[in-house]
C-alpha cells in the first residue's frame, strides 16, 4: 500500500505553538529575547510503566543561548502527509536562501514502525499523550534553535526529556528520530551538508541493526512487515496498525476494506 486511509490528528492547541514558535508557552517555556535566557518548566502527568497510580515528573532547564538567531524561515504545514509509507500529522519546513530542511511531525493515529504491539503506551498506533509530549519537545527544541541554541544546548534539552519519554511513553526510537530531524535543520542552517535527511524507515532499520529493536519478538512483527514493504517498493503500515486503529476508533475507517487490500 502506498496511501493511508487513516486521518492523522495534531491537537489544535499545539498548532499555534508549532506555527509561530513563540517565546512563551504556558506551563512549558519562557524565552527572554533580550537576555537570551531560555527557561524550560514542563510537568508530565500520567501512569508510568510499572506503576498503578498516576504520577508526575518535572523537566526543568535554564540556559543562556549562545548563538545568533537563525536568518531563515520556519513554515508549518498542518495537513496530513504520507512519506516513506508513513502517515504524519504535519511538517515543519526550514527555508534559508536555496537550502531547505524538513521535519515530519507524528500525531494521534499515526503509525510508529518502532512501536511495540500490546505495549500500554508505545504500541504501533500513536495516541494523544505521546503526541502531546513529543510535539512539545520538538517545538521547544525548534524555539531554542531558532533563537541561537548551539548543538550542545539542543542535546541538553533532549537529555532532560529522555527519562520522561522512557518512564511514561516508551517511544525512545521515535524520540531520537525527532531529534535527528531537529539536528538536520541545525546543520542545514549552519551550512553543514554532511548530515543528509534520513527517513524514519532507515532510522528504524538502524535501530534493528543496533539491537534496539528485536525483530524476533512478537511485539515487533509489524516492524518486520513494514520494513519488508519498504524493501518491496510498496511502503505502508501493516495490518496490525489498522487493527489497532479500529479497536480504538471503530468508526474511523472501513477495516474490512482496508484489510481486503492486503490480499
Amino acid at each position: 500500500m502506498t496511501a493511508n486511509p487513516v486521518q492523522a490528528l495534531l491537537p489544535g492547541h499545539l498548532k499555534p505553538s508549532l506555527a509561530g514558535l513563540p517565546n512563551y508557552i504556558p506551563n512549558v517555556l519562557d524565552f527572554d529575547p533580550e537576555t537570551k535566557t531560555f527557561t524550560l518548566a514542563f510537568t508530565e502527568k500520567g501512569t508510568a510503566y510499572g506503576e498503578s497510580e498516576p504520577s508526575e515528573q518535572h523537566v526543568t532547564l535554564c540556559i543562556q543561548l549562545d548563538g545568533a538567531s537563525l536568518p531563515g524561515e520556519f513554515i508549518f504545514q498542518d495537513e496530513g502527509v504520507t512519506q516513506w509509507g508513513l502517515n504524519f500529522a504535519g511538517t515543519v519546513t526550514y527555508k534559508q536562501s536555496d537550502s531547505m530542511a524538513y521535519i515530519y511531525i507524528p500525531g494521534t493515529r499515526t503509525y510508529d514502525p518502532a512501536g511495540l504491539s500490546g505495549d500500554p503506551h508505545a504500541s504501533e498506533r500513536i495516541g494523544d499523550s505521546c503526541t502531546l509530549t513529543q510535539t512539545i519537545i520538538t517545538t521547544v527544541q525548534l524555539i531554542a534553535l531558532k533563537n541561537g541554541a548551539t548543538e550542545a544546548q539542543l542535546s541538553k534539552i533532549q537529555e532532560r526529556f529522555s527519562s520522561t519519554i522512557e518512564r511514561y511513553h516508551g517511544r525512545l526510537v521515535l524520540f531520537d528520530y525527532m531529534f535527528q530531524q531537529v539536528l538536520n535543520v541545525f546543520h542545514v542552517a549552519h551550512g553543514q551538508s554532511h548530515h543528509p535527511e534520513q527517513s524514519y524507515a532507515d532510522f528504524t532499520h538502524q535501530a534493528v541493526e543496533s539491537g534496539r529493536i528485536d525483530l524476533q519478538a512478537d511485539a515487533s512483527a509489524h516492524t518486520v512487515q513494514y520494513l519488508d514493504s519498504v524493501r518491496s517498493g510498496q511502503a505502508g503500515p501493516p495490518k496490525a496498525y489498522y487493527e489497532k486503529q479500529a479497536s480504538k476508533e471503530p468508526d474511523s475507517l472501513d477495516l474490512a476494506a482496508v484489510l481486503a487490500s492486503f490480499q
